[in-house]
């Protein structure tokens, strides 16, 4: 992307091209308002406590001597805490490497090493991390997400300048590693902004939204989508740790979601396990997204016919962010709709010869 196109996303309205200026601008705007509401914590953060947490974060790297394209490493799943260090160390300006604890267990050590890290945290409670084993064998300081919560109270809300440039990388992304050892995918601080605005807006969300996720937090796809685009528009995030068929119309309920994440798995479970409750029931739930694989029509179809609510497709990827979102309004039947701003897409066929558009 070019110069010109930058300034472009910088002049969007309220679209700035820094974390700490999404942060700081949600936090003067409307600081008591909700950024995280956990279903599975049962606590929520303001944007005004969470400002005052992404400085202390910044703080505390500071004091460590972090700087750009220093690594700090993650080994946690959903969570307010997850969300809050893969945001604060970014908007300070290092990099933030989130590794999905269920999938890459058996190669820890190997990714860890690879990565060699300043600072891994890790989540206290999760049996499938041997830290004090992993501790001596991997580079870096160790330490459990909880006493870093600790550390972080005592120190001042004060920010601090960034220490990043758009070249610089924002965050490591690993492969699920289900044909082969995991590969790390590394976006830019460049290529992360840049994909937020473009997400958010042909989600066509607003402040007033409330997204529900429960996708993990370790991949770009749920970062952007529900993550990094909430704390762009300044609207509210409910976060739950894992899907769940019999919970997830009680959490739209709840909560009040105007838009639920889903999959094509999902949807499927919810047409052969009935749940008994229709659009008309929860009419501030605008939509439901589905990614993560191909959604066949007939299951498209039947879901919408059997729940009232729209289906809108959309199509990225896991390590490196999406590439075409719809909402109630753009959605098409049967597509995934169009390319976002800053993609250049070609369609071909099976030889490879272009095919032509419309």
């Amino acid at each position: 992307m070019d110069e010109t196109a930058i300034r472009t996303l910088s002049d969007m309205g309220a679209a700035e091209t820094s974390l700490r200026d999404w942060i700081a601008a949600n936090a003067k705007r409307h600081p008591d308002k909700i950024f995280i509401e956990s279903v599975d914590q049962e606590k929520s953060i303001t944007y005004g406590q969470f400002r005052d947490i992404a400085n202390r974060i910044a703080q505390f790297l500071k004091a460590r001597g972090i700087g750009p394209n220093d690594r700090i490493a993650m080994l946690s799943n959903n969570s307010i805490e997850h969300l809050g260090v893969y945001i604060g160390v970014m908007a300070y300006g290092a990099t933030v490497c989130t590794i999905h604890v269920e999938m890459n267990a058996v190669y820890f050590e190997q990714i860890l090493n690879a990565l060699n890290p300043k600072l891994t945290l890790f989540e206290d409670s999760e049996e499938r991390i041997d830290a004090d084993r992993l501790a001596a064998v991997t580079p870096g300081e160790w330490m459990p997400l909880g006493q870093w919560q600790t550390e972080l109270e005592q120190l001042p809300p004060e920010p601090v300048e960034p220490v990043s440039h758009w070249e610089h990388d924002a965050s490591i992304y690993y492969t699920s590693g289900t044909a082969s050892a995991p590969k790390g995918v590394i976006v830019t601080f460049r290529e992360l902004i840049s994909n937020t605005p473009p997400t958010a807006d042909a989600l066509g969300m607003t402040e007033e939204d409330r997204i529900l996720e429960f996708r993990a937090f370790n991949w770009i796809s749920a970062q952007v989508l529900s993550g990094l685009s909430t704390l762009y528009k300044g609207a509210t995030l409910i976060l739950a740790r894992h899907f769940s068929q019999s919970r997830y119309f009680d959490w739209v309920r709840r909560y009040r979601a105007t838009i639920g994440v889903c999959n094509p798995t999902g949807l499927a479970m919810f047409l052969n396990r009935p749940i008994d409750i229709h659009q008309t029931d929860i009419p501030h739930l605008r939509f439901m997204t589905s990614s993560s694989a191909p959604l066949m029509q007939e299951t498209w179809k039947q879901f919408e016919e059997k729940y009232g609510v729209p289906i809108a497709q959309g199509y990225g990827c896991s390590e490196i962010g999406w590439i075409a979102v719809t909402n109630e309004q753009t959605r098409k039947f049967g597509t995934v709709g169009q390319p976002l701003a800053c993609h250049r897409l070609t369609i071909v066929d099976a030889e490879g010869k272009e095919l032509p558009r419309g």
